[in-house]
């Protein structure tokens, strides 16, 4: 309920919501980025990104982007309080896909801190995550998510030698061109986020 509403108001405010992929484009070719432009990310791949999500989305024709784990494809998670929830599974994410309006990016492969590895698991984290789902998916997906936002420069000299051209934090912020790449800031919305907090987000985004 809570999304919808600010589905409902990015699109009746008319914001410039656009993809993943153009916001990399513009921040690459250090284009302006219009006043009040938008990118909606989502990450870990819960199945509600399909059964609520994802329909929204439709009927607003809003574009997002979701960063999967892919050890957990199809799998399920137990939250703290013992609550289960399902993972996204190919067939879904394909559909959505197939829409047009999502984007699918790696995440990892098991949501490990990529920053308390060894060089060595990390860059097997990052290449796993990638070639398992550009091999599914068929394309290339050359932009990732830090799991938990944790990085550190071995993390993002791993990503730029596999060919990544853009990683996102969740350092909060607004994105202007000639930022590195590597370092996109994003702006949490979650349950502690009320409505009028939401508007605040996203409206200091017109300058």
């Amino acid at each position: 309920k809570e999304f919808e509403k600010h589905m409902a108001y990015l699109a009746k405010h008319h914001f410039n919501v656009i993809s993943i992929s153009d916001l990399v484009g513009k921040l690459q070719r250090k284009e302006k980025i219009p006043a009040k432009t938008v990118v909606i990310t989502i990450d870990d791949g819960y199945e509600d990104n399909y059964t609520h999500a994802f329909p929204i989305l439709k009927k607003y024709k809003l574009p997002a982007g979701i960063f999967v784990a892919t050890d957990l494809i199809g799998q399920f998670t137990t939250a703290r309080k013992g609550t289960t929830m399902n993972k996204l599974g190919w067939s879904q994410m394909e559909e959505m896909l197939n829409s047009g309006l999502i984007e699918v990016f790696p995440h990892s492969h098991t949501h490990p801190k990529l920053d308390q590895l060894t060089p060595e698991f990390a860059e097997k984290e990052v290449k796993v995550s990638r070639h398992t789902l550009e091999n599914q998916l068929g394309k290339s997906l050359p932009i990732f998510a830090y799991p938990y936002g944790r990085y550190n420069r071995e993390v993002i000299e791993i990503l730029r030698n596999q060919g990544f051209e853009a990683a996102f934090t969740v350092k909060t912020g607004r994105v202007h061109p000639g930022d590195n790449l590597f370092l996109l800031k994003r702006n949490s919305i979650d349950s502690k986020v009320s409505f009028a907090m939401f508007r605040g987000i996203v409206r200091s985004g017109r300058t």
